[in-house]
C-alpha cells in the first residue's frame, strides 16, 4: 500500500488481512514501530467502529483493549493505530506472528485455560459496562500483553450491520445462530448475546480444543481467515448449529468448582437468546461467586467446629479451677492442724514442722499460680467463643442481605417466568436451562438459609420460589409438595400465595386433572381479595382462572360450559390487550384464547364456529406479526398453527378443497418453522394433521401411492417424537387416525395383509388412549 494513504505513518509491510481490512507494520515519524489497521470501507461500517471506538474511550473501558493510539473514520481509507503486539520468531525469515489467543491456544495447560477464561469474562465485562458489544470475537482478536494481560480488539467488525460486502472469516465460527441470520439486531443491543455465545465458543475450545457444536467442519477451517464454507450461506450453518442442540464434555470431572465453572460455560453455549446470560456483567459475576460460595461453605462448616472446640475448652478450665482451689483448699486446712499439734510437742516436731511449712506454703503457691492460669484459660475461651459468635452474627446478617437480594432477583425472575409461564410456550433449550440453574440456585440457598432458624421467613420465600419454577418446568408433584412446605412454614404475603396457586392450578388443569374444583374456588377468593386495587394485575389472574376452569369443564366433558369460560378467558385477555397495547406476549394470548374457544366449540359440535374462532386467532396473530420487525419463530408458530386448525375445521366440515388449499399453504410455512425449531413436537403434530388432510385430497384424486407416501412420512415422524412425549394423547390419537387412514389405502390397493397389520396398530393405539383415561 502507497505509506502517503495515512499521513505520518510509513508502511512496512502487511501483518495480516481481515474481514474488515489490513493491518501493517507501521513506522512513525519518530521511528518508533506500531501497528496501523486500514479499513475496507466496502466490508466494514466505519461510522459505527467510530461510534464505538468514542464509548470505550468515554465509558472507561480503555484497559481492556488494545490501546487505541490515534484514529479516524472520517478520512478515506478509515485507519486505527494501536501498538505493535507481535514476535518475530526465529527461523521464520523475519514474518511477525501477532501475539494473539489464538498462535498460544495450543500451549495452555487446563488450569492455565480456566485462568483466561475467567479473566476474559471480567474484561468483556468492562468492556460491556461501556455499552459495547464486541460482535466479532474470537481467539484472534484477543492479545497478550508484554506483561501477560489480555487485551480485546477489532470490535464492532465482521458480521456487522450497514456492510455492503461481508467476506466470512473465521469469526463466522464463533457466532450464534441469531447473528448468522441477522446481523441487524447487533443495533438493537442483541450483541451482548452474540458477545456471551462467543465467549462460551471460546472457552470450551481453550478447555478442550474441540468446538462444541459442528466440530469436524468447524475445526477444518479455523485457521483460514476468508472464504471459509465457500458458497455456504451463513443461515446454513446456523441450522447446522441447531442440530446440536446438547454441548457436552469430553469427560466427567470431580473437582467442584470446574463442574460449575462447566455449568456457566454451558448456559453460555445455549442456542436461545432468551436462555443465556444477557450480558458478560451477569456471567463475570456468575465466575465470581464460584469462590465466594465455595468458601461459605467451607467457613459455615469450619465456623461450627470452632465454637465447639471453645465450649470444650470453657468446660475444661472449669474443671481445673474447681479441683485446683479445692486442693488449695485441704492444703490450707493442713497447715492449721500442723501448728496445732506443734504446740502440744513445740521442741521435737519444729524440725519437721518447718519442712512441711515450707513445702505447703511452696505447694499452695503453685496451686495459685495454676488456678489464675486456668482462670486466664477460662477467659481466653469465653472470649474464643464470644468472637466466633460474632462472626457467626455477621456471617448471618450477611446471608440475611445476600437472600434478600436474591429474593429481589428472583421476584423479576417470577415476574418473567409468569408471563412466559406453563401455558403454551414450547420448551426450548434454553428456557429448560435456565430454569435449572436458577432451581440450582435457589436450592444452594436454601440450604445455607434453613441453617439458621432466624430466616425462617426467608426460608419460606425462597421455597415458594422454587415451587414456581418446578411448576414452570412443569413438575406438578414437586411443585405442589413444595409449595406446601412453603405455606406451612413461614408467614407468606397473601399474592404470593395467590400467584403460587394460580400456577399450580394452570399446570394441573393443563394436565386435565379433575380434582381441581376446589383449588379454583380457594384462588378465585385469593383474587377478589388481593387484586382489588390492581386492574391490570386482576384482569390477566381472572383471565388465567377462566382459562383453568374451562380446561376443568373440557376435561369433565362439558364442553358448552367450556366454551362459556373460554370466552370469557377471551374477553378479559382482549381487555387486558387494550391496556397494554405494547405487550406481545398479552396479544399472543388473546390469540391462544381464540384457540382454546374453538377447541371448546368443535367438543361441543359447533364446527362453523370453531372454524370462524380459529380464523379470528389466524387474523390475529398475523396483525400481531405485521407490528413487529422480525417476528420471533414462535409467533410464527403461532399464525401457522392457527391456519392449521382451520383447515381441520373446513375439512370436517366436508369443505375438502378449501382444507386441501389452507393445508398446503400450511405445510410450506410448518417446514420451515420445522428447520428453525426441530425439538419443537408440536410443529411435528401439525405437520403430521396437514399432510392427513392432503392425503385424502390425493385419494380422491385418484393418486394412491403418493397418499402412501404422505401418510406413512407422517406417521414415522409422529412415532419418533412420542418416544419422548409419551403421554401427549392429542398426538396418539392423530397417529391413530394416520393408521386408519393409512390401513384403508392399503385396503383399497389390495394389499389384505398390510391393511390388518396397520389396522391393528391403529387399534391398539386408541386402546391405550382409553385405558390412560386422557379426555
Amino acid at each position: 500500500m502507497d505509506s502517503q494513504q495515512v499521513a505520518g505513518y510509513e508502511f512496512l509491510s502487511e501483518i495480516g488481512k481481515g474481514t474488515a481490512g489490513s493491518v501493517y507494520e507501521a513506522a512513525m515519524a519518530s521511528g518508533e514501530k506500531c501497528a496501523v489497521k486500514v479499513f475496507d470501507s466496502m466490508s466494514s461500517n466505519a461510522s459505527l467502529i467510530g461510534e464505538r471506538v468514542r464509548r470505550v474511550l468515554n465509558g472507561g473501558a480503555q484497559d481492556v483493549v488494545v490501546p487505541i493510539r490515534e484514529f479516524s473514520f472520517d478520512s478515506r481509507p478509515s485507519y486505527l493505530v494501536m501498538p505493535l503486539l507481535v514476535d518475530r520468531p526465529e527461523g521464520d525469515g523475519g514474518m511477525l506472528v501477532p501475539r494473539t489467543l489464538e498462535s498460544g491456544m495450543t500451549k495452555l495447560r487446563e488450569d492455565d485455560a480456566w485462568g483466561i477464561v475467567e479473566n476474559l469474562a471480567r474484561r468483556l465485562a468492562v468492556l460491556h459496562s461501556a455499552r459495547v458489544a464486541h460482535g466479532n470475537l474470537k481467539p484472534g482478536n484477543v492479545f497478550f500483553a508484554k506483561d501477560g494481560k489480555l487485551l480485546i480488539a477489532d470490535f464492532a467488525t465482521g458480521l456487522m450491520p450497514g456492510v455492503h460486502r461481508h467476506f466470512y472469516g473465521d469469526g463466522i465460527l464463533y457466532a450464534p445462530p441469531e447473528q448468522l441470520r441477522d446481523p441487524e439486531g447487533y443495533l438493537r443491543e442483541d450483541g451482548y448475546g452474540y458477545d456471551v455465545f462467543a465467549f462460551g465458543v471460546m472457552a470450551y475450545r481453550l478447555l478442550t480444543g474441540s468446538f462444541p457444536r459442528f466440530e469436524e467442519e468447524f475445526s477444518k477451517v479455523h485457521s483460514v481467515d476468508v472464504s471459509l464454507f465457500g458458497d455456504v450461506a451463513p443461515e446454513e450453518i446456523a441450522e447446522a448449529l441447531e442440530r446440536e442442540s446438547r454441548v457436552t464434555w469430553p469427560e466427567e470431572v470431580e473437582d467442584e468448582r470446574i463442574v460449575r465453572c462447566r455449568e456457566i460455560v454451558g448456559f453460555c453455549l445455549s442456542l436461545d437468546p432468551l436462555g443465556r446470560p444477557g450480558n458478560m456483567r451477569e456471567v463475570a459475576r456468575f465466575f465470581d461467586r464460584i469462590d465466594r460460595d465455595l468458601a461459605l461453605e467451607k467457613v459455615n462448616a469450619g465456623l461450627v467446629s470452632d465454637k465447639e472446640v471453645a465450649e470444650k475448652k470453657k468446660v475444661r478450665s472449669d474443671r481445673k479451677f474447681k479441683f485446683v482451689s479445692i486442693v488449695a483448699l485441704g492444703l490450707g486446712a493442713g497447715w492449721a492442724v500442723t501448728q496445732a499439734l506443734w504446740g502440744w510437742d513445740a521442741t521435737r516436731r519444729q524440725g519437721k514442722y518447718e519442712d512441711y511449712e515450707r513445702n505447703a506454703l511452696s505447694e499452695i503457691a503453685d496451686l495459685k499460680e495454676r488456678r489464675d492460669e486456668a482462670m486466664v484459660t477460662e477467659k481466653a475461651a469465653l472470649d474464643e467463643r464470644d468472637v466466633i459468635q460474632a462472626r457467626l452474627d455477621v456471617e448471618m446478617k450477611e446471608s440475611a442481605e445476600e437472600v434478600a437480594m436474591a429474593q429481589m432477583t428472583n421476584e423479576r425472575l417470577m415476574d418473567w417466568l409468569l408471563e412466559e409461564g406453563v401455558d403454551g410456550v414450547p420448551r426450548f433449550e434454553g428456557r429448560k436451562e435456565r430454569l435449572k440453574i436458577l432451581a440450582g440456585e435457589l436450592d444452594s440457598q436454601l440450604k445455607e438459609a434453613e441453617k439458621r432458624p432466624l430466616l425462617k421467613d426467608q426460608v419460606a420465600v425462597l421455597r415458594l420460589r422454587r415451587a414456581e419454577v418446578a411448576l414452570a418446568a412443569g413438575e406438578i408433584e414437586n411443585g405442589e409438595k413444595l409449595l406446601g412446605e412453603a405455606l406451612e412454614e413461614g408467614d407468606l404475603s397473601d399474592k404470593m400465595v395467590m400467584r403460587g396457586s394460580l400456577r399450580l392450578l394452570l399446570l394441573k388443569s393443563q394436565a386435565n386433572a379433575t380434582e381441581t374444583g376446589s383449588l379454583l374456588e380457594r384462588v378465585n377468593g385469593m383474587i377478589e381479595k388481593v387484586l382489588v386495587n390492581d386492574e391490570g394485575g386482576k384482569l390477566r389472574a381472572e383471565g388465567a382462572l377462566k382459562l383453568a376452569e374451562g380446561r376443568l369443564r373440557m376435561a369433565r366433558g362439558d364442553e358448552k360450559k367450556a366454551l362459556d369460560s373460554f370466552e370469557s378467558s377471551l374477553q378479559k385477555y382482549r381487555k387486558l390487550s387494550r391496556l397494554y397495547p405494547d405487550q406481545a406476549i398479552i396479544s399472543l394470548e388473546v390469540g391462544r384464547r381464540y384457540l382454546d374457544a374453538a377447541r371448546a366449540a368443535e367438543g361441543a359440535g359447533s364446527y362453523e364456529n370453531a372454524a370462524r374462532l380459529r380464523g379470528e386467532a389466524a387474523k390475529h396473530f398475523t396483525t400481531l406479526a405485521k407490528k413487529q420487525e422480525k417476528p420471533s419463530d414462535e409467533l410464527r408458530y403461532q399464525i401457522a398453527s392457527a391456519e392449521a386448525a382451520r383447515a381441520i375445521s373446513e375439512w370436517q366440515q366436508g369443505r375438502i378443497f378449501e382444507a386441501e388449499r389452507l393445508a398446503r399453504a400450511g405445510v410450506i410455512q410448518l417446514k420451515k418453522l420445522s428447520s428453525r425449531k426441530p425439538d419443537d413436537f408440536r410443529v411435528t403434530v401439525d405437520l403430521a394433521s396437514q399432510r392427513g388432510i392432503i392425503a385424502t385430497a390425493l385419494r380422491d384424486e385418484g393418486k394412491p401411492k403418493e397418499a402412501q407416501d404422505l401418510l406413512k412420512m407422517s406417521i414415522k415422524a409422529l412415532e419418533q417424537g412420542l418416544k419422548k412425549e409419551k403421554k401427549n394423547w392429542e398426538a396418539r390419537y392423530l397417529l391413530a387416525s394416520l393408521k386408519w387412514q393409512l390401513a384403508g389405502l392399503l385396503g383399497l390397493q389390495g394389499e389384505g395383509r398390510s391393511e390388518l397389520v396397520i389396522g391393528r396398530e391403529a387399534r391398539n393405539e386408541l386402546r391405550q388412549i382409553l385405558e390412560s383415561g386422557a379426555t
